[in-house]
């Protein structure tokens, strides 16, 4: 981990390199992975935008397989401040949606409106429901029946039988003939 920051550097020296920036990629993530707050602050500082915002993108995933908590607590408090905050709420989103659709929810509440997020838990609805009736269903029904928000919910339950479908398809046929009409 100690030699990555200098052969990052090397690796823009090297002319006609052309797998450049995939090669940093792979060596950012694998430093993340051994040493997350070094690699962060190392990709924040690169210019211009768009590399930094990838390279902050692949710390986060790295981030994200080993401490799933931190990385998600991390990309919440950024919403204002980093540059492609709305790209590493999607990806640290839909990570934790395959990963643990109940903590995706949680973070969801956590995500401020904006542009692209004007209602944000409506828009992970469909993915966040799914899944977890694929792993839990009567979780995902309790917590689908607490939406308040009539269009929501009719939207949750809908994502609850197809994720519970996919699993168990009698259990949730039977489930669907208790909604009412």
């Amino acid at each position: 981990a100690e030699s990555i920051p200098e052969v990052l550097g090397w690796t823009g020296k090297i002319p006609g390199f052309r797998d450049r920036d995939s090669y940093s990629l792979t060596l950012l993530g694998r430093w993340a992975e051994q040493d997350v707050q070094p690699a962060l602050t190392y990709a924040q500082g690169l210019k211009p935008q768009a590399q930094r915002e990838s390279a902050v993108r692949t710390v986060v995933a790295a981030w994200q397989e080993h401490d799933p908590d931190a990385a998600t607590e991390w990309v919440l408090g950024q919403q204002e401040t980093q540059d492609g905050a709305g790209d590493l709420l999607d990806t640290t989103i839909a990570s934790l949606i395959e990963s643990d659709p109940a903590k995706a929810w949680a973070a969801a509440a956590r995500i401020k409106p904006g542009p692209g997020y004007e209602n944000p838990r409506s828009i992970l609805i469909p993915g966040v429901f799914s899944s977890w009736a694929g792993e839990d269903p009567r979780a995902a029904v309790l917590e689908a029946n607490r939406i308040i928000e009539e269009d929501d919910r009719a939207m949750a339950f809908d994502a609850v039988a197809t994720g519970w479908a996919g699993k168990d398809p009698e259990a949730a046929l039977a489930w669907v003939r208790t909604l009412p009409p």
